[in-house]
């Protein structure tokens, strides 16, 4: 729940300054902000951070994706966000500059940059002309579990959200384990796991008013495959990735032939 992600012995949330701020220790590192923050990355997949600034452009979020993708080992203010961000102010960087920064030139860490920006907002109708939607986040309907990205060929593993303006009502965001459920799937239902690991599924996403037209594929479950002709229970290694979104996926259709038959498990594999 809201309280125990909140609560100070949950080990699942930091503050933005002790994050992302440069004077958290007198050798100039972080700290133990940066390791407590990926320590509750890796043990829960999920992270809180408070006082995250709103009103900047962006440049204190796109500051926060430096962070934790390997910024702080950098110092050059011209290849990291990080740095740049410390150079200028750090966690006290005034709100609303002038001249916000969520992509450097050079740069070597920081937000993807995708089809809607490196940071980007989403409201349900309040966009900005000319700004892509296409994606079921932009309504206010409620959205089933879900990863996001699936039809791009590399989903992000790490998102940054920010809540800007809290609904009036509602507006609970459920989050799951999915390595939890891939592992107990594993445990309980072998041959399902091993239907989720080997059929690839293709994931789409058209936006007409930019002009993208993104496809990606890939199966749910992303395993370290050891060789295709061990039994399921012997085959698959360690999850790596889940990739699920029943909003973005295309029907489960095999690929035929040349000659109009269905192809059998090796073609197909090789298709």
């Amino acid at each position: 729940t809201e309280e125990d992600v909140r609560g100070l012995d949950s080990g699942m949330a930091i503050t933005f300054g002790d994050l992302v701020g440069a004077d958290t220790a007198s050798d100039g590192s972080d700290g133990e902000g940066m390791s407590r923050a990926i320590a509750a990355l890796y043990k829960h997949g999920l992270l809180l951070v408070t006082g995250t600034p709103l009103h900047d452009g962006g440049t204190g979020l796109a500051a926060l994706a430096a962070a934790v993708s390997g910024g702080d080992v950098k110092s050059s203010p011209n290849a990291s966000l990080l740095a740049r961000y410390r150079q200028q102010g750090g966690g006290n960087a005034v709100s609303g500059s002038a001249d916000p920064i969520t992509i450097l030139p050079d740069g070597t860490d920081g937000p993807l940059r995708t089809l809607y920006g490196s940071v980007w907002s989403t409201h349900s109708s309040a966009m900005a002309e000319g700004a892509s939607v296409a994606d079921s986040a932009y309504s206010n309907d409620g959205l089933p579990l879900h990863t996001d990205m699936t039809y791009m060929r590399d989903p992000p593993g790490l998102q940054i959200f920010a809540m800007a303006q809290p609904a009036p009502k509602g507006g609970e965001s459920i989050f799951g384990d999915g390595f939890a459920v891939a592992e107990r799937l594993r445990s309980e239902h072998p041959d399902a796991f091993d239907t989720l690991c080997s059929t690839t599924r293709r994931y789409r996403s058209i936006c007409t008013e930019t002009g993208w037209h993104l496809e990606g594929r890939g199966p749910v479950i992303s395993a370290i495959d050891r060789g295709h002709g061990l039994p399921p229970a012997s085959r698959w290694g360690e999850v790596t990735a889940i990739r699920h979104n029943d909003l973005d996926r295309l029907p489960d259709l095999p690929p035929l032939a040349a000659n109009g038959s269905p192809m059998d498990e090796a073609e197909s594999d090789e298709f």
